[in-house]
């Protein structure tokens, strides 16, 4: 081989190896999309007011009165309260991510109440209004559906009179804190609005009332199933 052929090969070997190189190579592979995550809040963070329609089941609240002539404790009826009420109430929720956990203040009217007339007297318990505090922790079930427990503090005003037949008339307005607790479900229906059902347990404790000579103790205590409508702001 020349001079000439040598010079050539190697001008040939110059320009063809990368062109050669580049095609036996692997092609890249082609980007793949990004899946986004939502991490951001769901549709039951942030404040929300709404109002509920429950009915109220009795407890258990026996009269019992004790005073001169009484031996022990005479029981002469039941104030097992219940009824139907109204409610409204305001809150706000955090999305903890998986967590949701909320406060709401909330206030109840209606007519929960109990009474009785018998051969031994005859009494009545009449609660006027409640007001709550309450406290929640629940998790999204579904994207619009939401589980929940909550806890708190409930202060009812009461109106509480007994008249035993064989004596000792007791009539006395009283305000009662007592606790409450319960479970609920809510679901997001439309845009900002959502509805919930509850079932809750309140209990108000012992009360002594009492007038010169004879004294009892109210425990009014029920049990509510609510469905209420809530408006959440924002979103």
């Amino acid at each position: 081989m020349n001079t000439s052929q040598i010079a050539l090969a190697v001008a040939l070997t110059a320009f063809c190896g990368p062109a050669l190189a580049g095609g036996l190579a692997p092609s890249a592979p082609e980007p793949q999309p990004l899946i986004e995550v939502n991490s951001g809040p769901t549709g039951f963070e942030g404040a929300y007011i709404g109002a509920s329609l429950g009915y109220n089941f009795p407890g258990d609240d026996k009269v019992g009165v004790k005073g001169p002539g009484i031996s022990g404790t005479d029981n002469i009826g039941d104030l097992d309260m219940g009824g139907g009420s109204v409610a409204v109430q305001a809150g706000y929720r955090w999305d903890l991510n998986p967590a949701i956990i909320g406060v709401e203040l909330g206030a109840t009217f209606g007519d929960i109440g109990a009474d009785f007339d018998n051969d031994d007297g005859e009494g009545e318990n009449t609660l006027d209004y409640a007001v709550s505090l309450r406290g929640s922790l629940g998790w999204e079930a579904t994207t619009d559906t939401l589980l929940y427990g909550f806890a708190g503090a409930s202060h009812g005003k009461f109106d509480y009179s007994v008249d035993r037949a064989a004596g000792g008339d007791i009539s006395e307005e009283y305000g009662r804190t007592g606790y409450l607790g319960g479970v609920g479900v809510e679901r997001n229906i439309s845009g900002n609005w959502s509805l919930r059902g509850e079932y809750q347990y309140t209990n108000y404790g012992n009360e002594k009332l009492s007038n010169a000579d004879y004294s009892t103790e109210a425990t009014p205590d029920y049990h509510s199933v609510t469905l209420g409508l809530n408006y959440r702001f924002g979103g």
